[in-house]
């Protein structure tokens, strides 16, 4: 989770097109979003990235196996963030692998 803008970077962009991509706005991930470089560079197109609301709504397949790589770049919605950060931190207290700073 982190800022969306021009230029944005926290992933190797051939780590993004290895993986399974998974946004909000498809069209906002390629212009700003963590897609953006693996998408200039001709390593993923638009149609390789799957909204998130195709896989809750079961249009769409979500992660397939455990050695699959996904990616989930939340481009513009807070509630969306949050929801995520609270799954994943939800699964980590469970897995006994939470950490908690000072």
């Amino acid at each position: 989770m982190g800022t969306d803008k021009v230029g944005k970077q926290e992933l190797e962009a051939s780590i993004v097109a290895k993986a399974r991509a998974f946004w909000d706005v498809p069209a906002r991930a390629v212009y700003l979003g963590e897609c953006q470089h693996a998408y200039k560079a001709g390593l993923l197109s638009e149609n390789d990235i799957t909204t998130l609301g195709k896989v809750i709504y079961g249009e769409a397949a979500g992660r397939s196996s455990e050695d699959e790589i996904t990616v989930f770049d939340s481009t513009g919605m807070a509630l969306q963030d949050l929801a995520a950060c609270d799954v994943a931190l939800r699964a980590a207290e469970t897995a006994g692998r939470a950490l908690t700073l000072d």
